[in-house]
């Protein structure tokens, strides 16, 4: 149960992690179409 728990944890920072990147990503793209 308490391994379960963990994986979960690990699973939601992951996600949380890699939205992060493609927000970043996303909102680089933006960022050049407006300067450009």
């Amino acid at each position: 149960m308490i391994q379960t728990r963990q994986q979960l944890k690990r699973k939601e920072e992951f996600d949380q992690l890699e939205f992060n990147k493609e927000f970043q990503r996303l909102a680089g793209i933006e960022i050049g179409q407006t300067t450009h």
